[in-house]
């Protein structure tokens, strides 16, 4: 599909991301069936009910350890289930894929017209959600952080290890994020509903799991 533009289809309404951290691993996924929802990358296997939209920024195609080469079948079977799928990855700008949209690539930050990297898919995630218009965003398995050996709730991704260098580098890039949220998108509020998140809680404002319904 070709670079796309996106409007403000969820315009004043709330929005929640789901990320890929450990402290989703007992997560009542249920209750998430009647809401607005952006995946991050494995979210997908919840299925469209719960993940309308999944977003990934891993995709190159000569990469067969990439994102898109490891899970290209998987995605299809959810977008012709009614899921939507997008990606920044500037090596499928072009992609023939019928049912992939993807949208420009910003390296850091939050973009009013594409969709900031900074290094990991929650950032995107966020940044696709302000521009669906969106006046709460709340941030859900933003641990950036392993736990318990593992990375992610789905354990299908790095090894503890690696993740260890990688969430410090997530991490680093959401000061960037936090920058142009205040500068961009002043009158949107984004929340980190993450028990126990690495992200520093002058960042955003947290909030526990459990106090997440009576917001809703």
């Amino acid at each position: 599909m070709p670079i796309w533009k996106v409007s403000p289809i969820w315009f004043g309404r709330d929005a929640l991301i789901i990320g890929g951290g450990h402290s989703l691993a007992t997560f009542e996924w249920d209750r998430l069936c009647d809401q607005l929802t952006i995946g991050c990358n494995s979210a997908y296997l919840h299925g469209p009910k719960i993940c309308r939209v999944c977003i990934f920024s891993d995709g190159d195609p000569q990469d067969r350890n990439s994102f898109w080469s490891k899970y290209r079948s998987e995605l299809a079977v959810y977008a012709k289930q009614g899921g939507v799928v997008f990606t920044n990855h500037p090596a499928l700008y072009q992609n023939e894929t019928p049912w992939l949209w993807t949208m420009q690539r910003q390296a850091r930050g939050l973009s009013t017209t594409g969709l900031g990297w900074n290094r990991n898919t929650g950032a995107a995630a966020v940044n696709l959600a302000l521009l669906f218009g969106a006046k709460r965003v709340f941030m859900l398995g933003f641990d950036m952080k392993p736990s318990d050996g593992h990375g992610n709730w789905h354990r299908r991704e790095q090894s503890s290890s690696t993740s260890i260098v990688l969430y410090a580098e997530f991490r680093r890039n959401f000061q960037y994020v936090v920058n142009d949220w205040h500068q961009k998108f002043s009158s949107h509020e984004i929340y980190n509903v993450t028990d126990d998140s690495a992200l520093p809680s002058t960042w955003f404002p947290q909030i526990a799991v459990k106090d997440l319904w009576s917001m809703l």
